[in-house]
């Protein structure tokens, strides 16, 4: 693909639904970035993070019952969603300049 969506590196990015779903409650995903080339506004994978769209505030009583439930295994859980999630958005989408 030689045109890319260019999307805002200071935003979450949400995922469709049809293309990825939390592990698990079901609810959306979400990713933010880190790391990018400033050439291309690619995304590297070191700086692709996805997470849950319905993270309560870190200051919520909720909040740590979330992180245990949703975080417990992240290699098991989140690490094959984000490999195969930062696949489909490389090659659909690059970061551009605020």
């Amino acid at each position: 693909m030689s045109e890319y969506i260019l999307v805002s590196r200071n935003e979450w990015f949400k995922f469709p639904l049809e293309v990825a779903i939390c592990p698990i409650c079901g609810a959306g995903v979400v990713a933010n970035f880190d790391e990018w080339e400033s050439e291309t506004g690619r995304v590297t994978e070191c700086g692709f993070h996805v997470d849950c769209i319905d993270e309560p505030d870190i200051h919520a009583d909720a909040w740590d019952d979330w992180f245990t439930s949703h975080w417990s295994m992240p290699y098991v859980d989140w690490l094959p969603l984000e490999v195969r999630l930062y696949q489909w958005f490389d090659q659909r989408y690059r970061l551009r300049d605020p």
